[in-house]
């Protein structure tokens, strides 16, 4: 079969985990998931591809990681590891698909042939070499109205359709329901508000685009069969040493507007939905998704008043040395890049109406913010031991600015663990890895006027190049030694700049950070050029906006998101906890 297709104009990032090839090669479609976890997190997936320049090559497999399956989508072109084309497929329209219960059925090129009834395909799409009267994959088919027949690959549904977060499809192919859930939600219990809506408490992992699926699974019987039935047949078919090809079935009810792109398999009859998107939510009940929003109050360590923050009492402020120097550097060593292409051309988008009603609000959690004893120095100090209905999340709480703690602590780790943490550097953009006391941030590159970026991307790096530095990243190297092991390993650390901002306490002005972002703990394959990979890693922050647990992978680097999690026993260097961390995901256990 050839396929036509375009290349792109534009910047394309590399991807590591994508097939290595001179020649352009299609993926056309999703196998079989293995049956064997990748380190206990992850599964790898069968994927198909085709080679575009040679008309007598035949489709071959490769096993990638589910967690590239976002980025591979199906007729989009890759060469080099770089994304550079699409193949163009015909456009089925804007319409509407009923996902209510005996409006679309499941079946696959096996059950239809046992049935007597044709292969589904028509054989006008091969993804692979074998027959496709063999082919186990599932499919979803949906008749309109018009008879006409809408197939679609139910891991392109699942992929696309459940949810925005790549986590959410990744973990119920992996992970126990149970545990799933655990990722997704900070409480399971059925809420509803007093205007009846549903109340959702999501993970700090999951986006506004998944809040009506979580709603769904957590609120009603059949969405939350479909995606628990996905977690038990990953579960029970691994123990079977085979192939997984899962059944997915929709997490709602009735009819959502829809985009497709794809072929007809049987003309004008039957259309192969290669590329599918919910162009709306489902109707329902509206919803509510409460998160939690840290706010620091203030007190004096020798108020030991049950209110623990008292008016009329000294407050604390970020002091000047929580302010790291931002080092722009030279065209030479500029760790920006130009924007990665467009992947989804634009086209026109279906008149939604009525859009259901899906909020946030937030929850207020108070921390403890301490001024030390007996010095007007800022400084980090635990409650006094006899608070003891002090509430564990009110115990401790940063005083020289997350960034520079770290810092501070793994220097103390080092000190301690001299056999194992061998040394520690940050990095400058002009001198390379130092040592010096303290340490500066790699600005990242602002967005140029004609960059298509959304305004709160563009914002985030810099909301003005004149008036404001850009956002910078502390990047720090570790040599370590693996304890019982003595494997030599070399770590690196990756912290988002926080910005400074003022609020009133009392009848003072206190600075503060104004936002949080995770950590990156990083061990380079051999391989890769330490260059190269920084500056795509820098500007791949700035697309997502510091979130940096979107960029998490495992081949060939290794690359992991951790939180801060604050010591409750050290009053001197409250980010130990997050420096062991952070060495424990790099497999530095001290």
């Amino acid at each position: 079969m050839r396929y036509e297709w375009s290349r792109n104009t534009g910047h394309s990032e590399l991807r590591e985990g994508i097939p290595d090839t001179d020649y352009p090669i299609a993926v056309l479609g999703y196998g079989g998931m293995s049956p064997h976890l990748v380190n206990g997190v992850t599964r790898k997936v069968a994927v198909s591809f085709q080679q575009l320049d040679d008309a007598n090559a035949r489709p071959f497999h490769k096993d990638v990681s589910f967690s590239h399956l976002r980025a591979l989508r199906v007729g989009s072109v890759w060469q080099n590891k770089r994304h550079v084309g699409e193949v163009r497929y015909d456009d089925f329209g804007l319409t509407e698909l009923d996902f209510s219960p005996g409006r679309w059925r499941l079946l696959s090129a096996i059950t239809e042939t046992q049935e007597g009834r044709p292969a589904p395909l028509n054989g006008r799409y091969r993804a692979s070499t074998k027959d496709e009267r063999k082919e186990r994959s599932w499919l979803l088919e949906f008749t309109l109205p018009d008879k006409r027949i809408i197939l679609v690959p139910c891991m392109e549904f699942f992929l696309r359709c459940y949810g925005v977060s790549e986590l959410i499809p990744r973990a119920l192919s992996s992970m126990s329901w149970d545990d799933a859930m655990k990722l997704f939600l900070v409480n399971t219990t059925r809420e509803k508000s007093t205007e009846g809506k549903w109340v959702i408490r999501p993970t700090e992992r999951m986006q506004d685009g998944d809040r009506a699926f979580l709603g769904h699974i957590l609120h009603t019987s059949y969405g939350q069969r479909a995606a628990k039935s996905i977690a038990d047949q990953c579960v029970t078919e691994s123990k079977n040493q085979e192939l997984i090809f899962p059944r997915v079935e929709p997490w709602f009810s009735g009819k959502v507007p829809v985009s497709a792109r794809g072929i007809w398999v049987r003309e004008r009859q039957t259309f192969l939905a290669l590329r599918m998107e919910l162009l709306g939510e489902p109707t329902g009940p509206g919803i509510v998704a409460v998160k939690m929003k840290k706010e620091e109050d203030s007190c004096s360590e020798d108020d030991q008043s049950s209110k623990q923050a008292r008016e009329g009492r000294r407050n604390f402020t970020l002091p000047p040395e929580s302010k790291l120097k931002v080092h722009i550097p030279n065209d030479a060593h500029n760790f920006g890049s130009p924007p990665p292409e467009r992947r989804d051309p634009k086209g026109e988008r279906f008149p939604l109406g009525p859009k259901r009603d899906i909020t946030t609000i937030f929850e207020r959690q108070s921390s403890i913010v301490l001024s030390p004893d007996g010095s007007n120095e800022p400084g980090v100090q635990l409650t006094s031991p006899d608070a003891l209905d002090v509430p564990e999340a009110h115990r401790i709480v940063m005083a020289h600015g997350t960034l520079l703690e770290m810092w501070r602590a793994l220097q103390a780790l080092q000190a301690h663990h001299p056999e194992n943490l061998l040394g520690i550097q940050w990095f400058h953009a002009e001198r390379g890895f130092v040592n010096d006391d303290t340490p500066e941030l790699i600005a990242l590159q602002p967005f140029g006027e004609n960059e298509q970026v959304k305004p709160d991307i563009r914002n985030w790096v810099t909301r003005d190049i004149k008036t404001e530095p850009p956002r910078g990243i502390l990047v720090l190297r570790i040599q370590a030694s693996v304890p019982k092991t003595l494997e030599k390993k070399t770590i690196y650390v990756l912290e988002v700049e926080r910005r400074v901002k003022q609020r009133r306490a009392s009848m003072k002005k206190v600075d503060e950070e104004a936002d949080s972002y995770r950590g990156l703990a990083v061990v380079l394959a051999p391989t890769t050029d330490f260059d190269k990979w920084l500056r795509d890693v820098l500007s791949r922050i700035r697309y997502v906006a510091g979130h940096v647990v979107e960029l998490e992978s495992l081949h060939p680097n290794f690359i992991e998101a951790f939180k801060h999690s604050q010591s409750r026993t050290n009053n001197k260097m409250p980010f130990r906890a997050s420096a062991l961390l952070a060495l424990k995901k790099a497999g530095v256990e001290l």
